[in-house]
């Protein structure tokens, strides 16, 4: 009845112990207070295809971020956002929203 937060790192142990893979890590960096910075380091993750899958549009990544204490921010990109936009408007149901 309790949670337990590891570190990325040890995330990666973990999952290598139990023979899973993790989300794919694009990049580490230490962020040093220039926000202008980080913008355009998410914004060039975003604006290109997906690793997953090159045929489709990168739908966001997360930002991991830890101090002292672990939080995680997502940005979706934009034209995922454009794309699932006009799937809303055909009447398509969107998942994340459905759950």
């Amino acid at each position: 009845g309790y949670t337990r937060e590891l570190s990325w790192k040890d995330v990666k142990k973990r999952c290598n112990e139990l023979k899973l893979n993790t989300v794919p890590e694009i990049c580490e960096f230490t962020y040093d207070g220039d926000i202008e910075q980080l913008k355009t380091k998410i914004g060039f993750m975003l604006d290109r295809p997906s690793v997953l899958d090159s045929s489709h549009v990168e739908e966001g990544v997360c930002l991991r971020v830890e101090y002292d204490k672990m939080d995680i921010y997502k940005e979706k990109g934009y034209f995922y956002r454009v794309l699932a936009g006009i799937a809303k408007e055909e009447g398509k149901s969107d998942m994340e929203e459905a759950s």
